[in-house]
């Protein structure tokens, strides 16, 4: 990963995650001082997040956190849910036994950590997610959409309220990514595309249905109980 690349995914991951609140003037100087850097990595990391529409420029004051909308993050699930499933489809041609093995491996790490409950179970739960999707753009056999697909799913990984799964949704999920990788094995394109479209399109529809649940009873949303309940991103 080069210096921009990982400027812009740690800056992406904090602007998403609300470490800077709306209207927060983005400086090029503090963020480079902070991270040890010069300034022009940290400047074509703005512009990028600019482009993006996470920052935007306004007269005098230069890059400002935009405020990230629950729209924004639908949008985000839709695109993913396009993108993945198509390089899901294409990874069926080109993953290797090997890289098919590690997929199943952070598909196990999600279960034991749901068996576990214990400290830092929903860390290994994220990470181990976000590998397993990860591996599809990096086995999918183009650049350009791997770069692309990681830039997606660095959005939703980092909004870990956004998703509150039942203990038997966060299963039924597993068993979804066992149903992806059976399509794989198989080189199955068709297959495996519907898989991965199918399991986005539910982290979806639990995502409207929390927006639902907040409009109705906007205390409760804001401090959910994530016992048994388990908080997690797709």
């Amino acid at each position: 990963m080069t210096v921009l690349e990982d400027i812009l995914t740690r800056l992406r991951q904090r602007l998403v995650g609300g470490h800077y609140p709306p209207g927060f003037k983005l400086r090029e100087q503090a963020v480079a001082g902070e991270f040890n850097i010069s300034r022009t990595p940290v400047r074509a990391a703005i512009q990028r997040l600019v482009a993006e529409g996470l920052l935007e420029y306004e007269a005098n004051r230069g890059a400002i956190v935009r405020e990230w909308t629950d729209e924004d993050r639908e949008e985000i699930f839709e695109l993913r849910m396009l993108v993945e499933s198509h390089a899901t489809g294409r990874t069926a041609k080109a993953i290797s036994p090997a890289a098919l093995d590690e997929m199943e491996a952070q598909n196990e790490r999600i279960r034991r950590a749901m068996g576990e409950h214990g400290e830092g179970a929903l860390d290994v739960m994220h990470e181990a997610n976000f590998a397993f999707h990860l591996a599809v753009y990096e086995n999918c056999g183009s650049t350009h959409l791997a770069h692309y697909g990681r830039s997606l799913l660095d959005y939703p990984m980092v909004i870990r309220g956004f998703y509150i799964y039942s203990e038997d949704e966060m299963y039924e999920s597993i068993r979804q990514h066992e149903e992806i990788l059976s399509a794989l094995k198989a080189g199955n394109e068709r297959w495996a595309r519907a898989a991965m479209e199918c399991h986005l399109q539910g982290a979806i529809m639990r995502f409207r249905k929390s927006q639902e649940k907040a409009a109705r009873d906007p205390e409760k949303s804001e401090a959910p109980d994530l016992a048994p309940a388990t908080a997690v991103s797709d």
